[in-house]
C-alpha cells in the first residue's frame, strides 16, 4: 500500500517519503551519477534513515521532498520537492531521478507541477534552485520552467548558481 498523495501531474504521483521507501531512496541517492552535481556524497543507508527520521519540512512547514511514482505502475522513479538550506528563509526546489528516467521530460513535468503547487498552496513569494555551474542539464531545465539566474554563492565549499522564479 502506498502513502498519502500530495500532488500529481500527467505522468507522476508525488508522495511523502515513508520508511518503506528506504530501499528506493538508497538506490537513487547512492548512485554517483545521480548525486554528481548535488553537493552531496552518495548516500549510505544511515543517510536514508536520517532523512526519514529527521526531515522537519513536513511537520514544520507542511511541505518537503517527495517520492515520485510513475502513474499506472506506481514504480518509484525520482525524488523532488522543496527544502531550505542552512536556516535560509528562501525555499529551494530540488529534483533527481534514476538515470533510466533522464531525458524523458519527467524532471520538467515534476518541477512545473511543484512550482504551481508551491505558489498556489504555500504562497511562496519566490522559489529558488541551487545549480552547480557544470550541470548544464539542470540549468536548461531551470530556464525551461521560467527560472532566471539571480546570483551565485558558495555552498558546501563549491560555487553554485542561484536560479529564481517569482510568484508573479
Amino acid at each position: 500500500m502506498r502513502h498519502t498523495i500530495v500532488l500529481d501531474s500527467p505522468r507522476l504521483i508525488f508522495e511523502v517519503p515513508m520508511p518503506e521507501d528506504s530501499d528506493f531512496l538508497f538506490l537513487l541517492n547512492s548512485n554517483p551519477d545521480v548525486v554528481r552535481y548535488t553537493g552531496e556524497q552518495p548516500w549510505t543507508m544511515q543517510n536514508v534513515v536520517d532523512f526519514l527520521t529527521d526531515n522537519p519540512g513536513y511537520e514544520q512547514y507542511g511541505w518537503g521532498r517527495y517520492i515520485l511514482l510513475l502513474k499506472g505502475s506506481n514504480i518509484p522513479a525520482g525524488f523532488a520537492g522543496f527544502r531550505r538550506y542552512d536556516g535560509s528563509d528562501r525555499v529551494f526546489l530540488s529534483c533527481r531521478f534514476l538515470p533510466d528516467y533522464w531525458n524523458k521530460g519527467y524532471a520538467t513535468e515534476a518541477c512545473k507541477a511543484l512550482l504551481g503547487y508551491g505558489f498556489s498552496e504555500f504562497s511562496f513569494p519566490a522559489i529558488h534552485a541551487h545549480i552547480h555551474p557544470c550541470n548544464k542539464a539542470s540549468i536548461r531545465l531551470a530556464e525551461k520552467i521560467g527560472m532566471k539566474q539571480s546570483g551565485a554563492e558558495e555552498w558546501n565549499g563549491s560555487p553554485w548558481l542561484v536560479m529564481r522564479k517569482g510568484r508573479y
